[in-house]
């Protein structure tokens, strides 16, 4: 009988001394059994990740400003002058005769880059509710005496708030040259403008007479 019971006793304490070393040591025991018995586990490797490739973009060619121009030409009909003006005036109030702001143009300026180029506005109607001007460069010896009226170095003027259209004459022969510009700022004794062909900028002062 006491036999039978220290049996029992003896494997109830190797049972939970193999529960304690499972416990503690149970994975480095499968381990070392596995080695023992030429088992060997499936190594994962890791998943390599996928490859993304971005390409680059091709850099955006910016679209040109488009401003407000009307391109030279050279004008031999008088129906061509109405296009002109709808073109350039185009979303502009119509007029009768000249406003204060417009009066303050009349006169005779000299040009501040070149003060050998002089411009002259006059309140001289022309025709289509145009009025008549005219420029001389002495650089390029000339006078204002060598201008025959109407001739070369004279032209048509009109204005619509900031924006004039000229139409130079072209040796006299009924030709007219399209320069649209918009006036930056003017006063009685300064005026500055853009031309809308090049985008240049021309600085006066009015002249002593």
């Amino acid at each position: 009988m006491k036999k039978a019971i220290w049996t029992i006793v003896i494997l109830l304490l190797v049972g939970a001394a193999g529960y304690a070393a499972y416990y503690f040591y149970g994975p480095e025991i499968v381990a070392l059994a596995k080695q023992y018995m030429g088992i060997e586990e499936p190594i994962d490797e890791p998943e390599t990740p996928p490859v993304i490739t971005i390409e680059p973009k091709k850099p955006q060619t910016p679209k040109p400003v488009k401003i407000d121009t009307i391109e030279p030409q050279v004008m031999e009909k008088k129906d061509d002058m109405m296009t002109n003006e709808l073109v350039y005036f185009a979303g502009e109030e119509e007029q009768d005769g000249l406003t204060d702001e417009d009066e303050m143009l009349l006169g005779k300026w000299q040009s501040l880059e070149n003060e050998q180029w002089f411009r002259v506005y006059t309140d001289e109607e022309a025709e289509d509710g145009y009025y008549w001007g005219y420029e001389w460069d002495e650089a390029e010896d000339v006078t204002e005496a060598d201008l025959q009226k109407y001739g070369n170095g004279w032209f048509m003027w009109k204005k619509r708030g900031s924006k004039v259209l000229e139409l130079a004459t072209a040796d006299n022969k009924g030709q007219l040259i399209p320069r649209p510009y918009t006036i930056t700022k003017l006063f009685y004794t300064e005026m500055v403008y853009k031309e809308a062909n090049s985008g240049k900028k021309r600085s006066f002062q009015k002249a002593n007479d």
